[in-house]
């Protein structure tokens, strides 16, 4: 099917599935209001759907692409996925070029294990600096450290006075 503007395969791909497929509607449909989409039976989406036409199958490859798209799970019941993207409904076509991968350092940002570990590059910065400054009040001694200031410190060592 030819989109209106520039269409990702995999946003193409998971649009025509999810259209008023007769042969997939009891696998996967947009829901009746059309602004998401329900996998209905996740085994079978793994087994029937993503081999076929996501080369993979695995649900979770295919959830975690659904994210880098920028698509959020609604709903999460045992066996069935639900999920919506503001750009991604029911009968409009015309809409899908808005869809596009989201960029590599917005994902970052959003993923929770990467603000783990941002946060923890940032505790040990932190860390680091502290035990600078431990290193330079041992060098120098509590009481140069003072008349210098920790702005004049450079490795450890007073800057050269003019």
């Amino acid at each position: 099917q030819k989109w209106p503007g520039r269409v990702s395969t995999f946003v193409a791909r998971a649009f025509e599935i999810m259209s008023d497929n007769k042969d997939f509607q009891h696998l996967c449909s947009f829901t009746p209001e059309g602004d998401s989409f329900v996998i209905h039976n996740i085994s079978s989406f793994e087994n029937q759907i993503l081999p076929r036409f996501f080369k993979h199958e695995k649900i979770r490859s295919f959830t975690r692409q659904l994210s880098l798209y920028g698509f959020k799970r609604r709903k999460c019941y045992p066996k069935r996925f639900e999920f919506a993207h503001p750009s991604f409904l029911k009968g409009r076509p015309d809409l899908l070029p808005l869809v596009s991968r989201r960029a590599k350092e917005e994902n970052d940002q959003t993923h929770p294990r990467s603000r783990k570990r941002k946060l923890q590059q940032q505790e040990q910065a932190s860390e680091a600096s502290d035990e600078n400054d431990d290193h330079d009040k041992r060098c120098l001694g509590a009481s140069n450290l003072s008349a210098v200031g920790p702005a004049f410190v450079h490795e450890g060592r007073p800057a050269p006075k003019s």
